[in-house]
């Protein structure tokens, strides 16, 4: 009986150190122009949550994105500029355009996604 459990351990040792258990491979990032999902702005329009560019988690930038209408009445300054996270997001303010039609954009180092087009 020891020596076929013995046996069967050293069978799965040598299963495993051949690599036919690895760990699955990790998911690259999403390429930039990729839609996360969307979401509803703070004046009940849905909106794209879009990978802008580097490493963004979908489901991260689509929570952050809810996270920032959930709390925009503690931003900052005409941008909206609030934290979330590691996350800094502002809504720009371009001159030929109304504030409604403006996207949101939230960067993290050299990733960043934006809220609507």
């Amino acid at each position: 009986m020891r020596k076929r459990l013995f046996a069967a351990a050293v069978s799965a040792t040598a299963v495993v150190s051949a690599g036919l258990f690895a760990a699955p491979a990790a998911q690259a990032a999403p390429a930039p122009g990729t839609v996360c999902g969307t979401v509803t702005t703070a004046i009940g329009t849905t909106a794209p949550v879009i990978v802008q560019a580097g490493s963004v988690n979908c489901g991260n930038a689509v929570a952050t994105a809810r996270s920032y209408y959930a709390n925009i009445a503690k931003s900052q300054g005409n941008g909206a500029h609030l934290d979330v996270g590691q996350w800094h997001c502002a809504t720009a303010v371009l001159m030929d355009r109304p504030m409604s039609d403006s996207y949101t954009r939230c960067t993290a180092g050299t990733s960043s996604f934006q809220i609507g087009l």
